[in-house]
């Protein structure tokens, strides 16, 4: 005698933001002396679950005198991408990128604001399913069927919630600075075409 028995259902992996979350970056560095007030604006919206900011570290204001331990510059390299799609001739810090479409002082909150309203009232997106296989531990991405414009770039984001480092010099020596959802790598998972699709 033979019993068939049901594969183990993939275990759902729900994310603390809404499916659909607005994402706001901010370019950022601990050499920067306009930055501070930036970072604090990312901490309260880090708070929220319509959004989803993260801060990216950049190096370019290393030669004055401190090393931003946060920085990558692969992360620079984004932000110039930015800056080539959105007309500019220059980065600067600091910079929020808002759903991938405008760009705005860090600190200029009511600017921002407005612009994730718009964000959600303008944009398409669709919510992705994450799973874990149960039998593997493997983590999947579902991509549904989507009519998609153009394809997409799927990147994974890690980033920690909350870093604080004292500052000893540079612009803000004895500072003591904190950084919230500080992105500590950046990858390139698979391109999107629209069609359904599990990748690991």
């Amino acid at each position: 005698v033979t019993v068939a028995t049901q594969a183990p259902q993939r275990e759902l992996i729900h994310p603390e933001t809404e499916s659909r979350p607005v994402v706001v970056e901010l370019f950022t560095s601990q050499g920067c002396s306009s930055c501070p007030p930036a970072d604090s604006y990312l901490g309260q919206l880090s708070r929220r679950k319509d959004v989803l900011p993260l801060s990216y570290h950049v190096d370019y204001w290393d030669y004055i005198g401190w090393k931003d331990q946060f920085a990558d510059p692969a992360y620079v390299g984004r932000q110039r991408a930015y800056a080539m799609t959105l007309g500019h001739h220059m980065v600067y810090t600091p910079q929020v990128v808002v759903a991938g479409a405008v760009d705005a002082q860090g600190a200029d909150r009511a600017f921002i604001e407005q612009k994730i309203r718009e964000a959600k009232a303008r944009q398409r997106m669709y919510p992705l399913e994450v799973a874990r296989d149960p039998q593997t531990g493997q983590v999947l991405l579902q991509l549904p069927e989507a009519p998609l414009p153009v394809p997409a770039t799927i990147w994974l984001v890690t980033y920690q919630y909350k870093d604080e480092a004292a500052i000893d010099r540079g612009v803000n020596t004895d500072r003591t600075l904190d950084s919230f959802n500080t992105v500590r790598s950046l990858q390139k998972v698979a391109v999107w075409n629209g069609h359904a699709a599990t990748v690991p």
